[in-house]
């Protein structure tokens, strides 16, 4: 009977592994050197400016100059008049001549805003109903002040209580007058007579 042969138990391990690994086998590739870095997006540049923001703009200047010239010629326009209520001030009921400065007043603020040619001319009862004709409101008022101061106008010495109520007709005319540029009330007589003269011939 034969016997088996047994192996060597002293054999280390490494003696069955072989001496060196395959020389033949690629290293494999690290995945995260294939990625790109992160694309960071550039600034947003506000110029050129598109069209719509120039008409934009555009719009909003035109606005502004036409506000700018309205309130100009809003506060040139009232000029004279807050002139006139400011020297209605300075007049005093002991003033000698308080009728001939009130009327002067009257005067020279209708001369700014109506034709000169027609203010000019008027005189008398044909130049308060001028006057009235242009006041917006209180005509009661300004009427009955009115007649007091034409009739003071023509006596040697004006009546001290008469100078309230003339003075403040005088105020509420200035306030509630409807003023017009004196180049447009021309324009509108003259047309008038144009047509007038159109129609007679």
């Amino acid at each position: 009977m034969q016997s088996q042969q047994i192996p060597n138990a002293n054999i280390s391990p490494q003696a069955t592994m072989p001496n060196s690994l395959p020389t033949n086998i690629a290293p494999v590739d690290d995945p995260l050197a294939q990625l790109k870095d992160i694309h960071v997006p550039s600034d947003v540049n506000a110029w050129p400016l598109d069209w719509g923001w120039w008409a934009l703009g555009a719009i909003i200047i035109g606005i502004l100059y036409c506000l700018t010239r309205w309130v100009l010629n809003h506060i040139r326009f009232n000029k004279p008049r807050k002139q006139a209520l400011a020297l209605l001030e300075e007049i005093k009921p002991t003033d000698d001549d308080w009728p001939l400065a009130l009327n002067g007043l009257l005067k020279r603020t209708a001369l700014t805003y109506y034709d000169p040619q027609r203010v000019c001319a008027l005189h008398g009862n044909a130049w308060y109903a001028f006057l009235l004709e242009k006041s917006s409101k209180a005509h009661d008022d300004i009427a009955q002040g009115f007649d007091l101061l034409a009739k003071n106008a023509y006596q040697k010495t004006p009546s001290e209580s008469d100078f309230k109520r003339c003075s403040q007709a005088v105020k509420l005319w200035l306030l509630n007058a409807r003023f017009e540029k004196a180049g447009k009330e021309a324009e509108k007589a003259s047309s008038s007579s144009d047509t007038m003269e159109a129609t007679n011939a």
